[in-house]
């Protein structure tokens, strides 16, 4: 096994990770990527119905709805992230070709996952045009 200057890299090729194949390691990290990436894709659909309804949750506490949308605010605020997505398709196919892809995929990933942290804020301050832009930027990244 070769020594590493990096004592981060150091430590971790003495761990399970480390003494896994380069193949294995690559599926398994590719796979939690793509579960992250669902899960940006996913969780505002799933989050919607508690935010502009009153609902009851299972021990029976009812909750206030915060947000007054309208179905059209809501199906564009929904579909933004496609709207990204759909426009970069062709471009990231060329990206791929000029850079690595696990790096591409690696960035997409980090930057879908910051903006993530962000979409929080555009709902406290009910900015719809906020919220429509991070999501439509999430989908340009991914």
């Amino acid at each position: 096994m070769r020594q590493h200057s990096n004592k981060i890299l150091q430590i971790v090729e003495q761990t399970w990770i480390g003494k896994c194949r380069k193949r294995w390691l690559l599926a398994i990290l590719a796979n939690m990527g793509f579960m992250v990436s669902f899960g940006i894709r996913c969780n505002f659909g799933a989050a919607k119905t508690h935010m502009y309804k009153n609902y009851t949750d299972p021990w029976g506490k009812t909750h206030m709805h915060e947000f007054n949308w309208t179905i059209d605010e809501l199906s564009v605020m929904e579909s933004s992230y496609f709207y990204g997505y759909l426009v970069t398709q062709i471009p990231a196919g060329f990206l791929a070709a000029k850079f690595p892809p696990n790096k591409l995929f690696g960035f997409g990933i980090g930057v879908g996952a910051f903006l993530n942290i962000l979409l929080p804020y555009g709902f406290k301050i009910k900015s719809d045009y906020l919220v429509a832009f991070i999501q439509i930027t999430q989908g340009l990244v991914q």
